[in-house]
């Protein structure tokens, strides 16, 4: 549960952080207090629905992670 609320939190950081810019592609790192190594952060769109694929996904190392991508156009996760 903690971790849906985190990967929620992470999706609405990148759609309002790309408000505005011209860059297509973004780096996403962040640092998880409590979640073992080895967990799976994904970046779903349309978190809801549990037939959606993630579009971006990393592995929790030393209580970090860092996703790097690129989008054509901006998405609402």
């Amino acid at each position: 549960m903690k971790q849906r609320m985190v990967i929620w939190a992470i999706g609405l950081l990148l759609v309002f952080g790309s408000c505005g810019t011209n860059s297509k592609s973004y780096v996403l790192s962040g640092e998880i207090s409590g979640v073992k190594d080895g967990a799976i952060i994904e970046i779903i769109p349309s978190a809801t629905h549990k037939s959606e694929n993630p579009i971006a996904v990393d592995t929790v190392k030393n209580g970090a992670f860092e996703i790097i991508g690129a989008v054509d156009q901006p998405t609402a996760c």
